[in-house]
């Protein structure tokens, strides 16, 4: 688990990260819809305060056991045992990749620090979308060149903080087209202040929950 920003899980193979669970809602990890339909069975936490960051999670009925595996080629699953079979059955699977992973286009924005991006003058923001979304690492992609339709790739790899979005009557900003998990899609975002240095990060929450 990730402690910093908004805590969420991470999988990794050495330094690349192969699964996000997303942050925690209330509910559940935004990235992990398959919580949902356990609610029922399992009794979810997450503490996030002053003292302690933790997840941890009970069987409602003592009669049920569940468990969570990772297996050696890096796949989470969770198993229910089945008493009439005498056999694990897997009730969901986290998937490795992050083709599910979806942008979320933000107009007029100040882009995000930018000291320790990945730039490309002669990408197109095609290939730069592709390029992010293959990477599970990549957090944001905007064009590097605004004028005459568009040009270069700028490629965040980083978390994303000290940004700022424009009114249409200030003129200011650009489009940054920020990763999010294909649930957090239809959400609402905003930018808050958070951090030592009080700088702007991005945040999605779910007026539905």
């Amino acid at each position: 688990m990730d402690p910093n920003g908004f805590p969420q899980f991470f999988l990794r193979k050495n330094v690349t990260e192969r699964y996000r669970s997303g942050p925690w809602n209330g509910r559940r990890f935004s990235g992990v819809p398959e919580m949902k339909s356990a609610i029922n069975l399992i009794e979810f936490e997450f503490v996030n305060d002053a003292d302690e960051i933790s997840y941890s999670f009970d069987m409602l009925n003592d009669s049920v056991y569940s468990r969570l595996i990772m297996s050696t080629s890096g796949e989470l699953s969770r198993f229910m045992w089945v008493e009439t079979s005498q056999m694990w059955s897997k009730y969901w699977r986290s998937e490795l990749d992050c083709e599910s992973d979806g942008f979320l286009p933000l107009k007029n924005m100040k882009l995000p620090e930018s000291s320790k991006v990945f730039v490309d003058k002669t990408m197109n923001l095609s290939t730069c979308a592709t390029i992010c979304k293959r990477n599970c690492s990549c957090a944001a992609y905007a064009n590097m060149n605004i004028t005459q339709g568009g040009s270069g790739c700028v490629i965040w790899e980083v978390d994303l903080f000290d940004m700022r979005q424009y009114a249409d009557s200030e003129g200011g900003g650009q489009d940054l087209y920020v990763r999010v998990a294909a649930s957090d899609l239809g959400k609402t975002w905003s930018l808050v202040r958070r951090g030592p240095n009080d700088t702007l990060h991005f945040e999605l929450f779910d007026q539905q929950e």
